[in-house]
């Protein structure tokens, strides 16, 4: 995941939807999905959704959330992230992955 600093816009944060199959991650076709989300707890135990979007087509398991304004990453420190994907027939989730969100210089 790349670095993020509170109040950016215009970052991505990106999700891989896979299952292992003998030890090896398979990315899952999430092309069909009506509901695409990204769940956030952030460092203060608000949690929030966003909406995701497909990096591709979907069928690469890969979905994204571009940071569309500064309340989006509000608070510094270690949040989790975790994507959910459901259609006809399914209802998945990703890992739940932490990523850190840093300060300004001229934050205080």
């Amino acid at each position: 995941m790349t670095n993020l600093h509170k109040g950016e816009v215009g970052k991505t944060i990106l999700v891989r939807f896979v299952r292992t199959v003998s030890g090896v991650p398979v990315a899952l076709d999430i092309s069909t999905a009506t509901t695409k989300e990204l769940r956030v707890r952030k460092p203060d135990g608000v949690e929030v959704e966003f909406e995701l979007e497909f990096l591709t087509d979907g069928s690469d398991g890969l979905a994204r959330y571009i940071t569309e304004s500064a309340d989006d990453l509000d608070v510094v420190g270690m949040w989790t992230v975790q994507g959910h994907v459901s259609g006809a027939g399914f209802d998945w989730y990703t890992t739940k992955p932490k990523m850190l969100v840093e300060n300004n210089v001229s934050d205080p």
